[in-house]
């Protein structure tokens, strides 16, 4: 055997599995993020007096859609 074959890197398999769902699990929150907004951006479409009756206003619903992925269009509005 190398020394390569031998050597240990410090990464043990619990570690690379935590690593991968980390990965996956932010993968995931991004993807939900995009359709929360792609949904939220839907309401854009909708006429003023349906907004109304929501309580809110097409300015308010546009400042909400430009507010980062992070943050949450609907709790924020």
């Amino acid at each position: 055997m190398t020394d390569c074959m031998t050597q240990d890197h410090g990464i043990t398999q619990a570690q690379g599995t935590g690593f991968l769902k980390r990965m996956v699990s932010g993968y995931m929150a991004r993807r939900q993020q995009r359709q929360d907004r792609a949904v939220f951006q839907h309401m854009l479409a909708l006429d003023p007096h349906i907004l109304k009756d929501i309580g809110v206003s097409r300015g308010d619903v546009i400042w909400a859609n430009n507010l980062p992925l992070e943050v949450n269009a609907a709790k924020a509005l």
